[in-house]
């Protein structure tokens, strides 16, 4: 909390100013959580938060769209990683959205619990509800962060000679040297490739160009590490790159109450769509169904397409899930504990 609160300090996120009568402010909230890294450390973060299910469009927000990195371009510059000379670099954006200023010259919000000006020579009362906050940069949460923080990337990287495909514009492109310098960020995870070493950094170009305007902690790929829940990690010297999402099966295992379960080899229980037709038992509202074979479907689309069509026969159980679709979604919770070292590798060739 106090890390994230000497960064709304540092970059100037809020104004403190006396609440006047016609002030609506939005309100914040502190959301915690913990994350495992790949190395199987637990990391507690604390975020504050604008509520921005509360805020009226015209009022404290105008447009919301924004072109981000997606699976898609992640797996593109993966597979460019593989070819021969070239490296994958990640790094990730340490309270991205706080870097690019407010669209809106007017949003108004309540002070963060734990907040105090006093670096800015105002004494304020965690509990007062005199003062307000009037928002100068972007906060997570606010409908309009996501776009503003692009367009603010985009621009510095514009200026930096950088060109967006047409077809993707979350991908970033330019020759530097006469090689080629790619990348992406889907909110602050950032992913680039390049196709030989340029200048002295060892990061990469791409990431490099990004630090001079953000504060960005790079990440050693060839010891893996979760980048959009993906375990990632690249081999240069083979030219290989291995996607994967073991600890999201675990988490999913869990969820299902299946974690010392047996395994299985086929990722559908025999006859299986048959049998779930054929079933007139009552709905099993006790087990989590929707949420496991949601999970499971984006686990699909990821990199485990091996998974795809028992995905789609489950997912047509969701209002009603009977006892067969349970036990048909509980068989493919076990089949991915049983593969759990599978995924998608590009190789070179």
């Amino acid at each position: 909390i106090a890390k994230e609160l000497n960064s709304f300090h540092t970059m100037g996120v809020i104004r403190v100013r006396d609440r006047l009568p016609s002030d609506k402010p939005v309100p914040v909230l502190w959301v915690t959580r913990q994350t495992k890294e790949a190395d199987g450390t637990w990391k507690f973060k604390a975020r504050c938060v604008l509520r921005g299910d509360l805020q009226q469009k015209g009022l404290d927000f105008q447009d919301t769209f924004s072109y981000t990195g997606d699976y898609t371009a992640y797996k593109i510059i993966a597979s460019l990683a593989v070819l021969p000379g070239w490296t994958l670099h990640a790094g990730d954006i340490s309270t991205a959205f706080l870097y690019a200023p407010i669209d809106q010259d007017n949003v108004v919000i309540d002070l963060p619990h734990f907040y105090d000006d006093a670096k800015a020579g105002v004494n304020v009362s965690a509990s007062s509800r005199q003062r307000v906050g009037v928002l100068l940069k972007n906060m997570y949460g606010a409908r309009q962060a996501p776009r503003n923080f692009h367009l603010h990337l985009a621009q510095k990287l514009h200026g930096r000679e950088y060109k967006q495909l047409t077809t993707m514009p979350s991908i970033f492109h330019r020759r530097v040297e006469g090689k080629h310098v790619i990348g992406s960020f889907y909110v602050d995870d950032g992913l680039s490739t390049q196709s030989g070493k340029v200048g002295s950094s060892a990061d990469g170009k791409f990431l490099e160009d990004v630090q001079t305007d953000f504060s960005l902690k790079t990440k050693n790929l060839e010891d893996g590490q979760i980048i959009l829940g993906m375990h990632t990690r690249w081999d240069g010297a083979d030219g290989r790159v291995k996607l994967s999402v073991g600890m999201k099966i675990e988490q999913i295992a869990k969820m299902a109450g299946l974690e010392d379960a047996n395994t299985v080899s086929t990722p559908m229980i025999k006859n299986g769509y048959r049998l779930i037709l054929e079933d007139t038992g009552d709905a099993d509202t006790k087990f989590p169904y929707a949420s496991v074979v949601g999970a499971c479907n984006w686990i699909a689309s990821v990199c485990r397409p091996d998974i795809a069509y028992t995905v789609s026969i489950l997912s047509r159980f969701l209002q009603q899930p009977r006892p067969r679709a349970v036990i048909a979604a509980k068989h493919l919770v076990r089949y991915l504990l049983g593969t759990l070292p599978l995924g998608i590798t590009y190789r070179r060739s």
